[in-house]
Order: structure tokens, then C-alpha cells, then sequence
């Protein structure tokens, strides 16, 4: 059987910039994923994912896109 990743033990990394509902999608992730990191406000789509990485502390992560809303059944 293959070795499987438990969601739970990986970090998340929010990415927002200026979204509109940013902040009140980052409260509901924070309700889902209280461990949730975040990065926000950083230029260019390639810089905002590598300083997501920077963030994150696990060898991989979820990144979650500040316009999106994490669906509980994930």
C-alpha cells in the first residue's frame, strides 16, 4: 500500500492580495484550519507562491487562493 499524507499534518498557506473578500474567507479558513498560515500582499503570482513556501514549515503544503472559500468536505 501506498504511503498516504494526512491532510491534518500538512500546513496551509493562504495567498491573498486584493481580493475583496479576503479577509472574511481568511476567518473562515481559520475556522476550518486553525493552523493556517498566511501571506498577503505580495506582488506577482510567482512571488506570492515562493514566499508561501518560505512560510509554510512542512516539506509540502496547501496553498488556498484568497478568492476561494475551502469546502468543509475537503
Amino acid at each position: 500500500m501506498a504511503n498516504r499524507v494526512r491532510i491534518s499534518d500538512l500546513d496551509f498557506v493562504y495567498v491573498s492580495f486584493k481580493e475583496p473578500n479576503k479577509e472574511e474567507n481568511w476567518a473562515d479558513l481559520r475556522n476550518k484550519v486553525p493552523w493556517a498560515k498566511r501571506v498577503d500582499g505580495v506582488v506577482g503570482f510567482d512571488n506570492a507562491h515562493k514566499a508561501a513556501a518560505n512560510v509554510a514549515e512542512t516539506d509540502f503544503f496547501i496553498s488556498v487562493d484568497g478568492a476561494n472559500i475551502l469546502d468543509e468536505r475537503f
